[in-house]
């Protein structure tokens, strides 16, 4: 009975490491999207600058962040309502699109209604 309670014991401790270094992780996943999305908005419309951001961004593809992935499309949704005709504003938006819609999906890709989605909120925005 003795060697069962230790065993217990340990693998309590165990369980709980993990899921404290787990939580850590995703805290720290958590503040490092929030930075790219700063990143993101002083990035203006530089294409270089804007790729290296959303490379950055993509690499979250299967973490679920809803609020801060919604508010990275809103950001990205934005830029293209202030730069209407720029192919850059558009490109990021379907990129970042991709990425939002994506990691909700098990395998992590947008479905073509999640593609249609984000072509009618370019439309919409492009409109100006």
């Amino acid at each position: 009975m003795g060697d069962f309670v230790v065993f217990v014991v340990i693998a309590a401790v165990v369980f709980a490491v993990a899921i404290s270094s787990a939580s850590h992780a995703r805290r720290e996943a958590g503040t490092r999207l929030m930075q790219l999305h700063r990143e993101l908005l002083s990035a203006e419309l530089d294409p270089l600058r804007l790729q290296t951001v959303v490379s950055q961004i993509v690499e979250f593809k299967f973490m679920r962040f809803p609020q801060i992935g919604g508010e990275i499309y809103g950001s990205a949704l934005d830029l293209l309502s202030n730069n209407p005709k720029s192919p850059i504003a558009k490109q990021l938006v379907l990129d970042i699109g991709r990425w939002h819609y994506g990691k909700s999906r098990p395998d992590g890709r947008p479905t073509v209604y999640d593609e249609q989605a984000i072509q009618n909120d370019i439309l919409v925005r492009s409109i100006g």
